[in-house]
C-alpha cells in the first residue's frame, strides 16, 4: 500500500507497478540495477537513475519516479531497447538539465526529436533503415505523445496525474491524499470508495456516505477493479 513519508507520496514497487501495469520486479531492476552474468564475468548494470528516496533502505518510488517510469514503460512498449533507454535518459538529462527530465515540460517539447535520434541511432546499418525512421515516428506518436495528455504542469514540472483520463475525474497528486488515486476535487482515495462499496454492496449508499455522485463511485470501483494485478490478486 501507500506509505507515508514526509507529507508527500511514496509508493512500493508493487504499488507502483500495478498502476502503471507492469510487473514488480521490473521496477526493482530499474531503480535497484542488477547483476547478470556474461560467461565467467559478473556484470552489474546501475540503476536507471537514483530514486527520490534513495536514502531508505528498500526500493521506493517518489511522485516523479512513478512519472518517469510511466515514460520508460512507454519506451519499451513502442520498441526500445534497454540500451537505448539508457542512452536517452542520459541525453534527456543533459539536454534538459535535470535529474528527472521525462516529468518536464521541456521533455514534452523536445522529447520527440530525441526519441526518434535514439530510435535512428539503434538501427544504424539494418536494412529498411528508412522504414525504422518512419516506423519511430509512429511508435512516438501512437505510444509516447498520448502520455503527455494527461499530466498537468505547474512551473515546468508535472504536477498532476490523471491517471484514468481526464473523463474519468480520477487523479494523483503528490500533495494529495500522500499521492494516492482520488476522485478529483474531493481528496477521496478510490480504494476507500471502493471498500465501502463491498462492504454495502449498493453504489448510491456509498455515493451518500461520501458526499459524492453515483458515477464518481462507479468510476472509483471500475479504476481500483481494472488496476494490474487485480487488488484480489495482488492481496
Amino acid at each position: 500500500m501507500f506509505q507515508r513519508h514526509q507529507d508527500f507520496a511514496v509508493y512500493q514497487p508493487s504499488e507502483a507497478a500495478r498502476l502503471l501495469g507492469v510487473q514488480p520486479s521490473k521496477i526493482k531492476r530499474w531503480l535497484g540495477g542488477y547483476e547478470y552474468r556474461r560467461g565467467d564475468r559478473v556484470v552489474e548494470q546501475a540503476p536507471l537513475w537514483i530514486s527520490e528516496y534513495s536514502n531508505l533502505d528498500e526500493i521506493y518510488l517518489g511522485f516523479r519516479d512513478l512519472i518517469e517510469i510511466r515514460f520508460v514503460v512507454a519506451f519499451v512498449r513502442a520498441g526500445l531497447d534497454k540500451n537505448s533507454v539508457r542512452s536517452l535518459l542520459a541525453k534527456a538529462r543533459t539536454l534538459i538539465g535535470h535529474d528527472y527530465p521525462l516529468s518536464t515540460r521541456q521533455f514534452q517539447t523536445d522529447g520527440r526529436t530525441l526519441f526518434l535520434e535514439i530510435w535512428d541511432h539503434g538501427r544504424e546499418g539494418e536494412t529498411g533503415h528508412a522504414i525504422d525512421v518512419r516506423d519511430g515516428q509512429h511508435a512516438f506518436r501512437s505510444l509516447i505523445s498520448p502520455t503527455f495528455k494527461d499530466l498537468d504542469f505547474d512551473q515546468g514540472v508535472v504536477s498532476k496525474w490523471h491517471v484514468a483520463g481526464r473523463r474519468k475525474r480520477i487523479s494523483i497528486a503528490p500533495e494529495v491524499a500522500f499521492g494516492q488515486p482520488v476522485i478529483d476535487d474531493t481528496g477521496i482515495p478510490t480504494f476507500r470508495l471502493l471498500e465501502a462499496y463491498e462492504a454495502e454492496g449498493d453504489e448510491a449508499i456509498v455515493a451518500r456516505q461520501f458526499e459524492v455522485s453515483i458515477s464518481a463511485v462507479r468510476s472509483a470501483i471500475e479504476f481500483e477493479r481494472g488496476l494490474f494485478p487485480r487488488r484480489a490478486a495482488a492481496a
